[in-house]
């Protein structure tokens, strides 16, 4: 017989709200390899739980409760109406493309943007 667990027994330990802040906090002090030693819990999972974090204060508006309630909207771009219409055109000519591939396929041509907004004054 082999001295693995098996694998419905792995199910791994579970943290309360209250103990994956404080250990948080510990890894903002004593980084993430020292306060997953300490604590006992995965470097993967205080890496997530950081960033967890982090999402909760973008997304209150910085006060760190998260209890906004409120969608995080994305910001719309302006794409020029002659890209818009190569996309439409590509799009027609291959109906079965995903967005990627016309990306991609107007790349070849010389035809780039970004589906992120430009830091514009």
């Amino acid at each position: 017989m082999s001295d693995r667990k098996s694998s419905k027994n792995s199910a791994g330990k579970r943290y309360t709200a209250s103990q994956r802040a404080k250990i948080v906090r510990l890894a903002s002090r004593i980084g993430i390899a020292g306060a997953a030693e300490r604590s006992g819990a995965s470097t993967w999972s205080i890496y997530r739980w950081r960033h967890d974090e982090a999402l909760k204060r973008s997304s209150a508006g910085g006060n760190g409760n998260g209890a906004s309630g409120e969608a995080v909207k994305p910001t719309r771009v302006q794409v020029p109406r002659s890209t818009v219409s190569q996309v439409v055109q590509v799009w027609k000519h291959n109906p079965g493309f995903g967005p990627s591939q016309v990306r991609n396929q107007l790349r070849r041509v010389g035809v780039r943007w970004t589906r992120r907004p430009s830091a514009r004054s």
